[in-house]
């Protein structure tokens, strides 16, 4: 489920940054804990102030990035698994009513935003330049 309310609009690029709703950010962690194959009871959330989510309207694809954190309660295994990039969620779906893929990041965590982003989206959310490591 997409939020329909806008923060703002990026003219020309067809692109509206979307306000993340309750309902999205639980559907982010959901989709993270199922791909990384860990217990819905080792994450804890999303970081705060590191979830985005944008609707390219001429697709009707959705993009969404969160960084995740590690319940107190999270085996060793998790969070060596959430190091080095293994934190962050890249997430795509197709329509409103699709399900969300997701991607891992990695380090440094700028080079697989700008690999499995558009270069539109990375220019709405403002992210990183990716560093000259990343080619």
């Amino acid at each position: 489920m997409a939020s329909t309310s806008s923060t703002s609009t990026t003219a020309g690029a067809g692109l509206k940054n979307l306000t993340v709703t309750d309902a999205v950010r639980s559907d982010l962690v959901a989709a993270f804990v199922a791909f990384r194959g860990f217990h819905a009871s080792d994450i804890s959330g999303t970081r705060p102030g590191s979830v985005y989510e944008a609707e390219d309207l001429s697709s009707g694809t959705y993009w969404a990035l969160a960084d995740f954190s590690p319940s107190a309660s999270a085996p060793q295994q998790v969070l060596v698994g959430m190091q080095d990039g293994g934190q962050e969620g890249l997430f795509k779906k197709v329509g409103a009513g699709g399900s969300w893929t997701v991607s891992v990041g990695s380090a440094p965590t700028q080079c697989a935003q700008h690999t499995f982003f558009p270069a539109a989206v990375v220019t709405l959310w403002a992210l990183a330049q990716a560093p000259p490591a990343c080619g």
